[in-house]
């Protein structure tokens, strides 16, 4: 699995939507890459194993690539009926390779509607859960270009066909 990162530095190709279509982008965190290569404790992905969560935060969160490394670094998480803290964990995640391509993948992730639900999520940071925020190490954030929730209707996190990410390994 550890080889599988290693991948990372010749392509990343990173789909994502939801039901309503709307415009995203999906950055990686520096230390989920450099943790790879270097053995930090803490800092290797077993993406078919670990316990993966995606959790909700305002657009006032600001990711930043370079010093964000764990789950504690995540400010303005919403809050909500039917949003549990540290978001939703990721079930039946996989990682296959096909013909030069690595996928990693999981079922959709569902919050269910609530009228006192939240209305103003718009960054969705992906982790690594230990329990403790502060060694759970951050993969990667998806930012839809629109406050979205579960007020109104269920929140679906529908991952694209290809999966969650994919990696050419040629």
């Amino acid at each position: 699995m550890r080889r599988l990162f290693l991948y990372f530095a010749l392509l990343i190709a990173v789909y994502w939507e939801r039901h309503l279509a709307f415009g995203v982008t999906h950055l990686m965190y520096y230390s989920a890459l450099l943790g790879q290569w270097n053995g930090l404790a803490n800092s290797v992905f077993d993406l078919d194993t670990d316990t993966i969560k995606v959790a909700a935060a305002t657009n006032i969160y600001a990711p930043n690539q370079d010093t964000h490394d764990f789950f504690d670094d995540i400010t303005n998480e919403v809050t909500g009926t039917n949003y549990t803290a540290g978001g939703a964990t990721l079930t039946s995640p996989t990682v296959s390779r096909t013909t030069g391509t690595v996928t990693f993948d999981g079922a959709d992730i569902v919050w269910t509607q609530s009228g006192t639900g939240f209305s103003t999520a718009r960054k969705f940071p992906i982790y690594k859960s230990t329990g403790v925020a502060a060694t759970s190490r951050l993969f990667s954030v998806v930012t839809a270009d629109a406050d979205v929730g579960n007020v109104t209707g269920d929140l679906t996190i529908a991952w694209n066909a290809s999966g969650i990410a994919t990696w050419t390994t040629t």
